[in-house]
C-alpha cells in the first residue's frame, strides 16, 4: 500500500509539472492591459479590479471572442457577443491584482484559463430586439419576484458591434426607473427595432438565465456550439497573435434630450459615462457630432460628460433623424434618434429667392447633400471640384456607413483630407476609378463626362438616391 501511495504520488507531481508546462506556453503577444473593472479608490481588494458595474477591455475582449468564435464553427453564426462581469477572473497580464506595477508580457494558457475557469460551453440562441432591450434591462439586478439583489447593477460586456444608450443611474437609485433605463440599441450602426431577430453567442451560464439574466433563457432555436469558452478563448488568442485593448465605450448615459428641436436653432443634450473604467484606459477628450452624416460641430469632454450645443440651421431638415457621437481616439461611437420640427431655414445669403436655380439649390440644401462654404454661403457660379462632387453624391446615397481605410486608394488623397471618407467611399462603390496614374486630382474642376461616368457606374453598381 505505502508502495501505491508512493506512485500516486509521484504521478500527482508529473501531472503537475506538465501542467506548469503547458500553463507557460504563449497564446499571444500583449501591448497594454487588458482587464476587468477597475477602481482606483478599491486598491485595498483586489487591487481595484473586479469591479462589476463597470464596462470593461476585459469584457470586450472576451464578447468579442464568443462572436468570433460561434461564427468560426459554420454551424451556429451569431450577430453579436455577450458575456457577463462575474464570468472574467483575472487580468492581463497576470498579477495585476497583487501588483499595478506588473510588467505588460505574453498571454500564456494559465492566464487565459485564469480569466475563464469556468470552462462554460459556449451556445448561440435568437432573441427580438424586444428581448436584448430586456436583457440590458436587467442590468439592473433583481430576483424573480422583483427585489433589488445585492449587486444592484452588473455590466454586460458587448461584442465591438453593438453600442447602446442609456438613461437610468447605474446603482440602486436606478431600480426606481426599472425597465425604463434602456433607450436604443445599435448593431453595426443600425438601430435595433422591437420584431428583430438577433442571435447571440452566450456560455451556458447565461443561457440559463444564470446572475439573473432571466430574459436569456427565453431564447428562441438555442444550440450548442460544441465549444467550450476557456479552449475557445484559447484558439482565439492564437489566431490574433498580439491583443490590444479595446477602449470604445458603448454604454453612453444620454440626458436633457428635447422632444423636439428647431431646425433654425441648436441641437443640444449631455451625454456622460465616455470613459471604459479599466487600468489604463485612455479617457475621451472630444466628440465631434454629426446627423445622418452631415458635420454639425464638437463637443468638449470633461470627466466622462459632453454639454452637446452645436447649431442646426441650415444643415437639418425636418423629421427624424440619428445623431453620432464619436471619439477618433478611443473609437467610441454613440447614436440616438432627435425628432427636429419646422421648416430648416435657408442659409445661404448669396442665392436669395428667386435666383436662378434656387429651387434646385434649396432641395440640395434641405436633402443635406450640400451644406455650403464655411462662412455660409453657396458660391453658385463657382466651379465644382472633384472633392466636392464625392461629397455630393455620397451625401445623396443617404451616407451610407463606411468604415474608410487606413491606406488611400488613391496617391495624391491623404486619409487626413477633408473628404477623404467620400472620395474612398466613391472608389469602394466603384464610382470612381481615379485617373492612370492612380491620382484622384481632387482639386481639378469636374467636368460633364466624368460626372455621367459617375452617375453611370452609381446605376451599374446599385447606388441609390
Amino acid at each position: 500500500r505505502l508502495q501505491n501511495r508512493g506512485g500516486h504520488v509521484n504521478l500527482v507531481r508529473h501531472a503537475n509539472a506538465h501542467a506548469t508546462e503547458v500553463g507557460q506556453q504563449k497564446l499571444a503577444g500583449l501591448t497594454a492591459p487588458i482587464t476587468t473593472g477597475w477602481d482606483s479608490s478599491q486598491a485595498a481588494n483586489r487591487g481595484g479590479f473586479d469591479q462589476r458595474d463597470r464596462e470593461s477591455t476585459m469584457g470586450h475582449l472576451v464578447a468579442d471572442m464568443y462572436l468570433s468564435a460561434a461564427n468560426s464553427t459554420g454551424r451556429t453564426p451569431a450577430d453579436i457577443g455577450i458575456v457577463n462581469p462575474g464570468g472574467l477572473r483575472d487580468e492581463f497580464p497576470g498579477g495585476l491584482r497583487t501588483s499595478l506595477d506588473t510588467a505588460v508580457s505574453d498571454v500564456t494558457v494559465a492566464q487565459a484559463l485564469n480569466v475563464t475557469p469556468f470552462a462554460n460551453n459556449l451556445w448561440t440562441t435568437t432573441l427580438t430586439g424586444a428581448q436584448l432591450k430586456q436583457v440590458l434591462e436587467e442590468q439592473w439586478q433583481t430576483t424573480a419576484d422583483g427585489a433589488q439583489t445585492s449587486r444592484a447593477y452588473l455590466q454586460l460586456g458587448l461584442s465591438s458591434n453593438v453600442s447602446y444608450t442609456f438613461t437610468g443611474a447605474r446603482d440602486s437609485s436606478g431600480h426606481a426607473t426599472l425597465n425604463n433605463n434602456i433607450d436604443e440599441i445599435f448593431i453595426d450602426g443600425k438601430k435595433v427595432i422591437d420584431d428583430q431577430q438577433i442571435t447571440v453567442a452566450i456560455p451556458s451560464f447565461l443561457l440559463g438565465g444564470g446572475d439573473n439574466f432571466r430574459t436569456l433563457s427565453q431564447g428562441m432555436d438555442a444550440k450548442d456550439t460544441a465549444l467550450v469558452d476557456s479552449d475557445a478563448f484559447q484558439s482565439y488568442l492564437k489566431g490574433e497573435g498580439t491583443i490590444s485593448p479595446r477602449f470604445n465605450k458603448q454604454a453612453v448615459k444620454i440626458s436633457d434630450v428635447a422632444d423636439s428641436y428647431d431646425a433654425s436653432g441648436n441641437l443640444t443634450f449631455t451625454a456622460s459615462e465616455l470613459n471604459v473604467d479599466s487600468f489604463k484606459a485612455p479617457a475621451v477628450e472630444k466628440l465631434s457630432v454629426s446627423v445622418d452624416g452631415v458635420e454639425l460641430g464638437t463637443a468638449s469632454v470633461e470627466g466622462g460628460t459632453a454639454k452637446v450645443d452645436v447649431p442646426l440651421a441650415g444643415k437639418v431638415a425636418a423629421g427624424e433623424h440619428v445623431v453620432m457621437l464619436k471619439d477618433a481616439a478611443t473609437g467610441t461611437e454613440a447614436h440616438l434618434t432627435v425628432t427636429v420640427g419646422g421648416k430648416k431655414a435657408v442659409a445661404f445669403p448669396d442665392v436669395p429667392a428667386g435666383s436662378l436655380f434656387y429651387n434646385e439649390i434649396t432641395w440640395m440644401q434641405q436633402s443635406g447633400i450640400t451644406t455650403g462654404w464655411e462662412d455660409g454661403t453657396f458660391r453658385p457660379r463657382n466651379s465644382v471640384s472633384r472633392e466636392a462632387m464625392a461629397a455630393f453624391f455620397y451625401r445623396a446615397a443617404g451616407s451610407p456607413q463606411f468604415e474608410a481605410p487606413a491606406v488611400s486608394p488613391f496617391k495624391d488623397v491623404a486619409s487626413t483630407s477633408p473628404f477623404y471618407k467620400e472620395i474612398a467611399w466613391m472608389s469602394s462603390a466603384k464610382l470612381s476609378t481615379g485617373w492612370a496614374d492612380g491620382n484622384y486630382r481632387p482639386y481639378d474642376e469636374v467636368s460633364r463626362e466624368a460626372t455621367a461616368a459617375f452617375f453611370y457606374r452609381a446605376d451599374q453598381n446599385g447606388v441609390k438616391f
